[in-house]
């Protein structure tokens, strides 16, 4: 089983939500839970320590709040994905609609120092925004170079369209509205969603 958090500063996105002393109250109660943890949060380096102490499998940070940071460079990106791989976590990285997939990021997947990226279909601070399928080209791309990466896809997933999502490469789903705000909320519409991205991807959803 995987479980997606969020984290938000009000400062990289406007939105604030849950901190690391939940994930760590909830590390207590479900030790065999994957926690992936996205966080949308500035300066990503300064929160390595704390997130790895609240007991996160993964750690995504967002492309965006590195080039934006003055004075940060592809050496001190590389620093970090190692200080993350150090603190036994994986690393992911996000990169919002607006945001290419550059070679600076496939040099760092190349390198093996990102175990997954992460392609938003929303921008990222607020639930239930509609999908775009406008960025499935960035997953394509990703998935043509790289066969075996873990490519996530998060923002406005639902039942109807995951399956445009595994078809193009993606085998990490990250869903909220589509599955919380559903007039179905049975463990039989989970299943269905997981099970048309399976039917679509030939890259099976991991965790």
């Amino acid at each position: 089983m995987r479980n997606s958090f969020s984290h938000k500063s009000r400062h990289f996105v406007p939105n604030l939500t849950l901190g690391f002393p939940i994930i760590q109250a909830l590390r207590k109660k479900l030790p065999k839970v994957y926690f992936d943890c996205h966080c949308m949060i500035s300066e990503p380096g300064k929160w390595v320590k704390e997130l790895a102490a609240s007991g996160a499998d993964l750690m995504t940070f967002h492309y965006e709040a590195t080039i934006r940071t003055p004075s940060f460079t592809v050496a001190d990106i590389k620093q970090l994905c190692k200080e993350i791989k150090e603190r036994k976590m994986s690393v992911g990285v996000a990169i919002k609609p607006k945001t290419e997939v550059s070679e600076e990021l496939l040099k760092l997947v190349e390198e093996k120092l990102v175990d997954m990226v992460l392609v938003m279909t929303v921008e990222p601070g607020f639930g239930g925004q509609k999908f775009m399928e406008d960025m499935m080209p960035k997953v394509e791309t990703l998935r043509k170079k790289y066969p075996h990466l873990n490519i996530q896809v998060d923002g406005g997933i639902t039942v109807e369209n995951v399956s445009i999502v595994g078809k193009a490469g993606a085998n990490v789903i990250v869903a909220g509205t589509g599955i919380y705000k559903h007039k179905d909320l049975s463990l039989i519409h989970i299943c269905r969603c997981r099970r048309l991205l399976t039917c679509r991807s030939r890259w099976s959803p991991y965790h």
